[in-house]
């Protein structure tokens, strides 16, 4: 055990357990809040490490700056806000995410963090994999979804099918990034994964995997991750043959499907985005509104009337009318800072757009749907962005691509 692994566990636990937590609610006669249960061990060891050695955040200050009067701003936001319940529960859910998230970059400062984190997220995408086959979706004759929230709408294995695939969708970009060798494993559990995605129906999540994945096989030009190539044609033949009988079975026709959500990208209609947009405009007309935003959780009420969780579906827009303009620029600030970082600390095109990949896999979900103060993928992401950069320039950890092909080059003429 290294001095990070009770850092390194409250990450996974905090991270998963958004998506574990539904199985435990479901099946475990005693419920623990894994989230919970992870964030307290991340920040006592924080405390822990703080108080033994006092940390700086050194390369990427303006980062924990930029973070710190954003979260300022969420907190002085719910003063004016209407929304007591969700608006407090979105602050508190952002406060946790941004705890993590410094918990990570102070703590956590080379590919060795990251190497571990690969290894251990692995594992457990297959166990969610097979968890969601079995118990988390109508078709199995083991879910209890069906039967016991029905009455919810179906919002309750909607949540779980959502979280599953994007959880999948980021172990599995991550874990092409890192581009650590393995064995056979490895990239069988990888094609699980996909076939997992494909058999949720998660459009987005597949799309967004296939295309970052796609992204990070042609920045590397020829190495193909795991040997994935083989391995993906035979995966996406089964899955596709089983997607279909699915929905062949139920009756569901996929491609009306896929035109009606696609057309209530330009509906007004409820739930479509530009009824979103109208409402942010017709409730935005003065100055202070669109300076300073309604505050945090508000979007609810304007659009329903009451306190519920509702969010405008885009990143920008949720940023807009909720902090008004001095939210979207501290936060526009920190992820340039972000970006910014990850430009100085490679040398090549092609390593930069293999670091951005992680954080954008998140930053794209978030402009279609999720919120900012809730999705914790996207700040931890940031955070492995930053470390992923970071310990590239002090050359901590796995040398980067161009570093060790100097480094053959270098040794073959001393040769």
């Amino acid at each position: 055990m290294t001095s990070v692994t009770p850092l390194l566990i409250g990450v996974i636990l905090y991270l998963c357990g958004g998506v574990l937590n539904y199985y435990v609610i479901l099946y475990s006669p005693v419920y623990i809040n894994l989230s919970i249960v992870g964030l307290a061990l991340c920040l006592s060891y924080g405390v822990f490490r703080i108080l033994r050695v006092p940390t700086t955040p050194g390369d990427f200050r303006y980062t924990v700056w930029f973070a710190t009067l954003f979260l300022a701003w969420v907190l002085a936001s719910y003063l004016w806000s209407p929304s007591t319940e969700y608006g407090l529960y979105k602050t508190i859910s952002l406060t946790s995410n941004l705890i993590i998230f410094f918990m990570v970059i102070f703590f956590a400062r080379d590919r060795k963090f990251l190497a571990s984190l690969d290894n251990t997220l692995i594992p457990i995408g297959v166990v969610l994999g097979i968890l969601y086959i079995l118990f988390g979706n109508f078709y199995s004759p083991f879910a209890k979804l069906a039967s016991e929230y029905a009455n919810d709408g179906g919002r309750f294995a909607k949540a779980i099918y959502l979280t599953t695939s994007q959880l999948l969708s980021f172990i599995i970009v991550f874990s092409v990034v890192l581009n650590r060798k393995g064995r056979a494993l490895k990239t069988i559990a990888l094609v699980f994964m996909y076939l997992v995605i494909l058999i949720s129906g998660a459009r987005s999540a597949l799309i967004f995997t296939l295309m970052f994945h796609g992204l990070v096989m042609m920045a590397r030009p020829g190495a193909i991750h795991f040997g994935i190539k083989q391995y993906f044609l035979i995966a996406t033949f089964i899955g596709s043959m089983i997607y279909a009988w699915v929905k062949f079975e139920l009756d569901f026709n996929m491609i009306d499907r896929v035109l009606e959500r696609f057309g209530e990208l330009f509906s007004f209609d409820d739930g479509g985005r530009l009824a979103f947009i109208q409402v942010i405009y017709d409730k935005s007309r003065v100055w202070y509104e669109m300076l300073f935003g309604h505050g945090i959780g508000g979007f609810g009420i304007a659009r329903r009337g009451v306190d519920v969780r509702d969010y405008p579906h885009n990143l920008f827009f949720d940023l807009f009318y909720e902090l008004g303009l001095v939210g979207v620029v501290v936060f526009t600030l920190f992820l340039m800072g972000i970006f910014k970082m990850c430009f100085k600390c490679f040398e090549t095109k092609r390593e930069r757009v293999t670091a951005l990949v992680i954080g954008m896999l998140p930053l794209l979900e978030l402009m279609k749907s999720s919120t900012y103060a809730e999705y914790r993928i996207f700040w931890v992401s940031m955070a492995i962005m930053i470390i992923y950069s970071v310990s590239n320039k002090k050359k901590i950890g796995y040398p980067s691509y161009s570093n060790s092909m100097r480094f053959k080059a270098l040794s073959a003429s001393n040769t």
